[in-house]
């Protein structure tokens, strides 16, 4: 089964890494790419993706506010929010809203991500 990934966030060059990375996995298939929450939830309508990665730190609408859009738009999605913020009430907060995790962009590299979108895949 290959997992369709929408990737959102406004940094570029974080979107082509994604892009290179994903490219070379059998089972994952990047479908989206979103510069900002009002476009991720567009997309994720249209696409239909089973994972989503979502920054926090967003224009237009952050992350945090699209979550629970993104859930009502496709609720079999697992939603992985890798962002900039550290704190733990941010962190919370994605993980109240219905992200399957939170991860650090200066603690976790987009094989981390990766290897988390497939643990929580697997889980759900």
């Amino acid at each position: 089964m290959t997992l369709r990934v929408l990737v959102v966030d406004d940094h570029e060059s974080l979107q082509r890494l994604f892009e290179v990375c994903l490219s070379v996995e059998d089972d994952l298939e990047l479908v989206g790419l979103a510069g900002d929450g009002l476009q991720a939830v567009h997309l994720a309508m249209e696409l239909q993706p089973d994972a989503i990665v979502l920054d926090y730190e967003l224009p237009i609408a952050d992350g945090l506010s699209v979550l629970p859009t993104l859930h009502e738009a496709v609720p079999t999605a697992t939603i992985v929010v890798f962002s900039a913020t550290a704190d733990s009430t941010t962190a919370t907060r994605a993980l109240a809203g219905g992200a399957s995790c939170y991860m650090v962009k200066d603690r976790e590299d987009v094989g981390d991500v990766i290897a988390a979108l497939r643990r929580a895949v697997v889980v759900a």
